[in-house]
């Protein structure tokens, strides 16, 4: 319930951010990513449990923000970046403050020249850990 909970609010945080949302394997990134500014999910990662009726639950994710990119000059990629980069600790920091969450630990974000499909975007990859009540 509560993977599926998490990547519920990061559907509802990322559409109310002007992005579209996708979730799945990364291999199936570049035949689902149809449309830009995206935000792709990589499927939770389970990562610790505390307690056994009540407690805590730890898992890790993998979010990547995407922007069509093809036609940018060098030096909009930085003011993508961060724009990608704002929108993204929002988004996180957003998700800290839900009822069923308890932190959302260990954010790291890095930006990258590779793409991730053939489209030319650029993208910005965000892990972080997030714990919450079950």
């Amino acid at each position: 319930m509560n993977r599926k909970a998490i990547i519920q609010s990061l559907d509802t945080l990322s559409t109310a951010k002007g992005y579209t949302f996708y979730s799945g394997a990364d291999p199936l990134l570049p035949q689902r990513v149809k449309s830009y500014p995206a935000l792709w999910l990589a499927p939770p990662k389970f990562k610790s449990m505390e307690g056994r009726k009540h407690g805590r639950m730890t898992y890790s994710l993998t979010l990547r923000a995407l922007t069509h990119a093809p036609k940018l000059a060098p030096a909009e990629h930085e003011a993508a970046w961060q724009s990608m980069e704002r929108d993204v600790i929002e988004i996180f920091s957003a998700l800290s403050e839900l009822e069923s969450i308890v932190a959302v630990e260990n954010l790291s974000l890095k930006s990258d020249f590779a793409t991730l499909s053939s489209s030319g975007e650029l993208a910005l990859t965000a892990t972080a850990e997030v714990v919450t009540y079950f």
